[in-house]
């Protein structure tokens, strides 16, 4: 695998812009499974996680083409396979979204053992729990999950916690399926409502996003558990006025399909909040552009008790996105940085993909803070490789750590295992006296975009090996 060699230390400086989002993108691409129409999504970030989901639905029988560097086609008219590749879905965690779609769908789906990044524990039981509670049977055997949406039903339930990848499956689902279906306890986060507002530009019927509680108004699913057409489709095909005729009763609807559409994929709060931490750590000067504020309001919180210097500047962009403001953030050099408390949370808490970028820049701050990672044990690892580097951190138990600053980091050769530890280290190489090299670079690649450009062009002294 490569490796970066980065020396430092480096003040960043200018500016920077950042791609759509990772955590968004990965399920809009799902959603392309739910039309027959072309789908063309904009602002996707051409990195590993993007360019495997777009292999995973091109090997179910989508036909997919990129026609600018971030702008991708997609057509699933010809979709005929409902069972997902064994051997991209063992590395890639978020395959798990394609089900709810290939439900909706074909009525079936196969998902063989998923993947992704080390950091714990991390089941699709409250998939499992809220397709069954739609009616959905689920059989596991030979290391492989099998769904049949034979009796599926709409319902009203409680999800068994707040996950944001059974949150966005069940919608897509629920979005073609006959009847109201009420989701509570749902996650909140902005991908999610990214993900509903292009859902509801395909048709579908989508309020609450942004909440925990969503309703899905859905319709009817275009097949059946056999690949069978719908029984409205059946009649109409032979009565073509079999609705004003009265053929077609309350209990079989005529079928209503969702339509392609264009989405722009909105742009992604944990690079944002990445690049502000690397910046700051870094006693930089950088706009960050292309910024939406309500997504980074946590984050901005906890860098006011530190004393960083920040502004943000409102642009009045065009966006599909309502009530959110659009701007500029700009991080100023600051000194005497104050020692903080974090304990990570669903959103709107602190996101627990920004507490490892968050300790490198803790590590500069005058004093003890603690880090509490409430939802993943092992997500903590990267203290360890911070060590070997000088940093003075503390770690009483997987979901803790405390860190003693301010230090100066020196250079050492560090490795990571998941995505926002990797671009950590990467960062802590920038602030550090001498050089740094990261291995296993492949890991952050998969959820940053462009990383080492976007960083040289900040003044950063990156190198690929």
């Amino acid at each position: 695998m490569s490796e970066f060699i980065i020396t430092g230390p480096t003040q960043l400086k200018g500016e920077v812009t950042p791609s759509g989002a990772k955590n968004a993108a990965l399920k809009q691409i799902a959603a392309a499974i739910l039309t027959d129409e072309l789908m063309v999504l904009k602002n996707l970030p051409k990195i590993l996680d993007v360019e495997n989901m777009l292999l995973l639905i091109e090997k179910l029988g989508a036909e997919v083409e990129w026609v600018e560097s971030q702008t991708v086609k997609i057509n699933c008219k010809n979709l005929s396979v409902y069972e997902i590749d064994s051997q991209l879905s063992g590395v890639m965690r978020a395959s798990v979204v394609l089900v709810g779609p290939l439900l909706a769908r074909f009525g079936k789906a196969v998902l063989p053992s998923t993947g992704g990044d080390r950091i714990g524990a991390r089941s699709i039981n409250t998939h499992l729990s809220g397709f069954e509670k739609l009616g959905v049977k689920i059989e596991y055997k030979n290391n492989k999950y099998f769904f049949d949406a034979k009796n599926a039903h709409a319902a009203e339930f409680f999800l068994d916690e707040m996950s944001v990848t059974a949150t966005e499956n069940l919608i897509m689902f629920s979005s073609c399926l006959a009847g109201r279906t009420v989701l509570r306890g749902a996650a909140s986060e902005p991908e999610i409502e990214d993900l509903c507002l292009m859902l509801n530009k395909m048709g579908a019927k989508i309020t609450g996003a942004g909440t925990q509680r969503i309703e899905i108004q859905g319709i009817n699913p275009v097949r059946n558990s056999s690949g069978a057409l719908n029984p409205a489709e059946i009649i109409l095909k032979s009565n073509p006025d079999a609705e004003q005729r009265g053929i077609i009763s309350n209990r079989v609807k005529k079928v209503k399909k969702l339509s392609g559409c264009e989405h722009s994929i909105i742009p992604d709060r944990i690079e944002i909040g990445t690049f502000a931490c690397a910046v700051a750590a870094s006693r930089g000067e950088v706009i960050i552009k292309n910024v939406i504020l309500e997504h980074i309001e946590n984050l901005l919180m906890r860098f006011e008790k530190m004393g960083v210097k920040y502004k943000f500047k409102a642009r009045n962009l065009k966006h599909e996105i309502q009530n959110r403001t659009w701007g500029d953030l700009k991080i100023y050099p600051s000194k005497n940085l104050k020692p903080i408390y974090i304990d990570t949370r669903p959103y709107p808490g602190f996101s627990t993909d920004l507490q490892a970028p968050m300790a490198l820049l803790l590590t500069q701050a005058q004093g003890k803070s603690r880090i509490f990672e409430t939802l993943f044990e092992g997500r903590l690892d990267y203290a360890k490789e911070l060590q070997k580097m000088g940093a003075k951190i503390e770690n009483p138990d997987e979901h803790n750590i405390i860190i003693t600053g301010p230090t100066g980091l020196k250079g050492a050769p560090v490795g990571t295992a998941d995505i926002r530890a990797g671009a950590t280290l990467v960062l802590a190489g920038i602030i550090a006296t001498g050089k740094t090299e990261v291995n296993q670079i492949e890991i952050l690649e998969r959820g940053y975009e462009n990383f080492e450009d976007k960083l040289r062009s900040l003044g950063a002294k990156i190198e690929r090996n």
